[in-house]
């Protein structure tokens, strides 16, 4: 649940919490492109940022489920 179909892809853009490196960066994009209709990832470890490419619109929960076992946080959808 949480999710709405999409017959576009569209960009959702993530607040991320405790990424400092491009070990985290790989983490984080791996996790995310386990998620149904995510294409791509574009990590913006400066800013915080995770920009997702789907076809399925998720919302903050989804995210923050998706990365719970891990170290990273969603703050929030941007």
């Amino acid at each position: 649940m949480g999710a709405i179909r999409k017959e576009l892809d569209m960009k959702q853009l993530l607040k991320l919490k405790n990424m400092s490196c491009q070990n985290c960066v790989k983490h984080v994009t791996k996790y995310l492109l386990d998620l149904e209709g995510v294409e791509e990832v574009h990590i913006h470890l400066k800013e915080g940022l995770a920009e997702v490419e789907t076809s399925v619109v998720y919302g903050l929960e989804r995210y923050q489920e998706v990365l719970e076992e891990t170290i990273y946080d969603v703050e929030e959808l941007v």
